[in-house]
């Protein structure tokens, strides 16, 4: 039985399942066709971090859709003004910034396009514009700011701008291949970030 919400004019389809604790989220998505997983968070510390991690970072490492975390209650109303799409941009990241820009244009919201710059590879500004226009061409009308943080701790640089800015939301991408932000990172990010992140990953 399906149900609406007003507001955000979306369809909902409510699911109960009866387990022994053994059901996983990302086992529904594909029978589902589920295009975006969203979870609230509590994270998880100390040694519980460090044997078990959380439900959260399971589903964030294995999902095949991306996965939206809010670890904070939300406060009314709800606005994403800014999003941090954060990424090493090593490699080719048309399709993933597809999905970012979407969301962003959804709530008409300044994407602020974060390159992760290791201080042994630093990618020059006119490098860094370069691949910025060239993502946001199919959306002429996105607005983005082109920024960057020198380091080689990706989860400290991504915190670092994040506490300089007054964004919203936090994206990123991350594969099992190099070039984009490891799960290992994300994972931690999600789970020690006050505001959301969207993780969109793939394996």
């Amino acid at each position: 039985m399906g149900c609406q919400s007003r507001t955000a004019r979306l369809n909902a389809t409510p699911l109960l399942v009866f387990d022994k604790g053994n059901e996983r989220i990302e086992n529904y998505i594909r029978p589902l066709d589920i295009d975006l997983v969203v979870m609230g968070s509590h994270g998880a510390s100390g040694i519980r971090e460090l044997v078990i991690g959380s439900n959260t970072q399971r589903v964030v490492r294995h999902a095949t859709v991306p996965v939206l975390v809010v670890k904070n209650k939300i406060k009314e109303p709800f606005n994403i003004d800014r999003i941090i799409f954060a990424s090493t941009f090593a490699t080719d990241t048309i399709s993933d910034f597809d999905q970012v820009a979407r969301f962003a244009k959804l709530w008409n919201a300044t994407l602020d396009i974060l390159f992760v710059n290791f201080k042994d590879k630093v990618i020059d500004q006119t490098t860094m514009n370069r691949i910025a226009k060239e993502l946001t061409l199919p959306y002429p009308e996105l607005k983005y700011t082109v920024n960057d943080i020198e380091t080689n701790d990706e989860e400290w640089g991504i915190h670092q701008f994040v506490d300089q800015t007054d964004a919203d939301m936090v994206a990123l991408t991350t594969h099992d291949r190099t070039g984009f932000i490891p799960h290992s990172v994300a994972e931690d990010i999600v789970n020690h970030e006050k505001i959301p992140v969207l993780v969109i990953g793939g394996k």
